[in-house]
């Protein structure tokens, strides 16, 4: 015996949606018992922004200081192609990175140790100036949006909510209180913040004077500007000062930089066994442009006995690509004392006229500050051809460095304090 069943579908056949659109309901004390039951009725008798009045100065970013050179800045060509070619001399071989000043009025913004890999404002440090700089006043209206997240409730009931986030889940790692509260705060206070898009051009620099919001019953309430309390975070700051909240940098930065052919890579890297740091010559340009890449050889004679025997090595010899650096003190005036480093030489037969080194990149850092070498892994150099558009499209080509953290761990080869054998021609 098969039990049959039917399932039943209503259907209106009447061409009148209205009825339908009305979405009546049999007991309507339900929907007030949700309302009550999410807090409606607790109202604040506040009203809903529905204009934002932002009174704003701005000035654009007017001069560029790189090494030696002063210029105008071309609010076309992205800064990146304006402080990396070597030709302008920005790369600072001390800090193994670029040093560069920006001019937008009266205020100066210093860019230090910009290690040549995606320029943005928090590479801006502020120097001089004040941010009272005598520009025009100009007021904009704005609507404001509600905030929008993954995972955000739906701002009507019958609406289907986005199943990309849950932030009450069960499942926590660590809970904590922080995670208890990230939801409370979601749910219930997601539709007391908005968003007001206030655009800025690309190249300017932007103080924020007054904040107005109009809501929805003609209420003006002005928005005081959040202080920094000692903090530096989405500010312009320089040391321990936290800047000024109101101010915004908008440089005129490439969206991407493309790399392309690497002419020279060195690996600066630490030896605790030698108590040096090294420089390994990975890759260099030879003088016909063909990019060689080092192996183990060595500067070749000189440094080998001309007789068989034995013989006592306090050290053995390195491959010609490594580049050793040694710690020396120096006294600085105002600071006192520090340490930096030093390039030395492994080979007896190098001389200035025939160095050990090859490429640029040592060639012009005989001192390094010891704590540009920070990373544990050591650092790593680059000289390699860089382009970009500008935003009036024209190209924009130049040969200039970045660094980042040295993914190799090859170190040289060394022996200390040992007994040698060698050996004579075989007779004929």
């Amino acid at each position: 015996m098969t039990d049959k069943v039917q399932r039943l579908v209503g259907a209106s056949t009447s061409p009148d949606i209205a009825e339908a659109l009305a979405a009546r309901v049999h007991d309507p004390l339900w929907f007030l018992a949700r309302q009550w039951q999410a807090g409606e009725f607790a109202a604040e008798n506040g009203g809903t922004p529905v204009a934002v009045n932002v009174t704003t100065r701005t000035v654009a970013l007017e001069t560029l200081h790189v090494g030696p050179t002063t210029r105008t800045i071309d609010p076309a060509c992205p800064l990146e192609a304006q402080i990396e070619p070597e030709a302008d001399g920005g790369w600072n071989s001390r800090t193994l990175g670029y040093d560069a000043r920006v001019d937008a009025g009266d205020v100066t913004f210093e860019i230090e140790g910009y290690d040549g890999r995606e320029l943005d404002w928090h590479d801006f440090r502020h120097a001089s100036g004040s941010a009272l700089f005598e520009a025009p006043e100009v007021t904009e209206t704005y609507v404001p949006a509600a905030l929008a997240f993954p995972g955000v409730p739906a701002a009507r009931w019958w609406e289907i909510e986005d199943g990309a986030a849950y932030f009450d889940s069960a499942i926590d790692p660590e809970p904590n209180v922080l995670s208890m509260l990230l939801p409370e705060v979601f749910y219930l206070d997601h539709a007391n913040w908005f968003l007001v898009p206030a655009p800025v051009r690309s190249g300017s620099l932007r103080r924020v004077d007054t904040v107005e919001v109009v809501d929805s019953f003609g209420v003006i309430t002005e928005v005081p500007a959040a202080k920094a309390d000692g903090t530096a975070l989405f500010t312009l700051s320089k040391g321990e000062d936290p800047g000024d909240p109101s101010v915004f940098l908008a440089p005129n930065i490439a969206i991407q930089v493309v790399d392309c052919d690497v002419l020279e890579e060195t690996h600066f890297l630490r030896d605790e066994a030698s108590n040096l740091h090294w420089a390994h010559e990975r890759l260099f340009a030879a003088d016909d442009g063909t990019v060689i890449e080092t192996g183990t050889e060595t500067m070749g004679p000189g440094t080998e006995p001309s007789q068989p025997g034995t013989y006592y090595r306090a050290i053995s010899e390195a491959a010609r690509a490594f580049i050793p650096y040694i710690r020396e003190s120096e006294e600085v005036p105002d600071t006192g004392p520090t340490t930096h480093l030093r390039r030395a030489r492994t080979a007896l037969s190098a001389t200035p006229d025939a160095p050990q080194y090859r490429g640029e990149i040592v060639a012009g850092a005989p001192i390094i500050d010891e704590e540009a070498i920070d990373a544990p892994r050591g650092l790593r150099i680059r000289r390699l051809q860089r382009f970009v558009r500008g935003a009036d499209g024209a190209p924009h080509f130049w040969t200039g460095r970045d660094r980042a953290p040295s993914p190799a761990r090859q170190r040289p080869t060394l022996r200390f304090d040992y007994l040698d054998e060698v050996k004579g021609q075989a007779d004929d």
